[in-house]
């Protein structure tokens, strides 16, 4: 989930608890989506290599896909009880496996038999020479840093495929979200952070499809909402309504939260409009919106 997801996942549980006009389950009005989709399709940069360029459209893939979309057969639980000890654990991140200790531009990459290290202006990584007239297939450990040299994300591929843990990590340093790949799709854990160090969500891929249990707290730390999928399909979903309704304090999130209102606002019905500002007004204040 990327952090407009993020801003819009708080946004649907608050909906929910005021009666708002209905959304797809990601925050955004059915009205809305056409829209919303045409300004999030990934980009392309020209400039890159494909082989680094495959990971750019990656990343910008999961932040078009939000959080994993929700089933209006799916059973909702509304409760003011507090979350059980189980609900609210924490699944804990693997062990790292570290590609390079003291990573930078000018560091030397372990790679695989068959393939060589290539070096762009803020990325380092290991791919199978190209053959005549193609480009060069990723292949071994990936790095890549921000302009300050710190690192943005570490990766791994075989065969041109990304495989295994994906660390991406915030300009100050900070994880920002780990998520575990086969064959270029989500499949195991993925657990996302907000700016503050706080976990936001966490939970389970098969084959790029949400599958398992999916849980999101809030920047304060508190358990918002427990979801269950199969398949990609959601099949029920509990709210905790004493914390899904307190209002963000992380800066980042806040900022994201008024695009993404914006954007609803902007595309919904004039009836809409209103009845969502309504359902939302305390939020409106808290963002300075109103």
């Amino acid at each position: 989930m990327s952090r407009f997801g993020s801003s819009l996942f708080f946004l649907s549980s608050l909906l929910l608890i005021a009666g708002c006009p209905s959304t797809s389950g990601d925050g955004v009005s059915d009205a809305a989506r056409p829209e919303l989709a045409a300004q999030e399709e990934p980009r392309a940069d020209e400039e890159r290599l494909d082989v680094v360029d495959e990971e750019e459209k990656r990343d910008d893939q999961e932040r078009a896909e939000g959080e994993p979309a929700d089933s209006a057969a799916a059973k909702v639980v509304q409760t003011l009880d507090e979350p059980t000890s189980e609900e609210s654990a924490k699944t804990h991140l693997p062990e790292k496996i570290e590609i390079v200790a003291s990573p930078s531009l000018e560091s030397t990459l372990d790679c695989p038999e068959g393939a060589r290290q290539f070096t762009s202006e803020n990325t380092i990584w290991c791919a199978k020479p190209a053959e005549a007239g193609g480009m060069p297939e990723r292949h071994g450990p990936m790095i890549r840093f921000h302009p300050d040299g710190k690192v943005q994300r570490e990766t791994r591929a075989v065969d041109g495929k990304t495989q295994g843990q994906n660390w991406l990590y915030r300009p100050d340093g900070s994880l920002e979200r780990f998520t575990k790949y086969k064959d270029n799709k989500r499949h195991g854990l993925s657990v996302e952070y907000f700016s503050n160090g706080k976990r936001h969500n966490e939970g389970f891929y098969r084959h790029g499809k949400e599958h398992g249990t999916f849980k999101f707290w809030n920047d304060q730390g508190n358990l918002v909402r427990v979801s269950t999928y199969e398949e990609g399909r959601l099949v029920s979903q509990k709210l905790f309504q004493r914390h899904a309704s307190e209002l963000p304090t992380d800066p980042e999130l806040k900022s994201d939260m008024r695009e993404a209102i914006s954007d609803m606002l902007e595309h919904a019905s004039p009836e809409d409009r209103e009845l969502m500002k309504e359902g939302m007004k305390e939020l409106l204040e808290h963002l300075g919106m109103e």
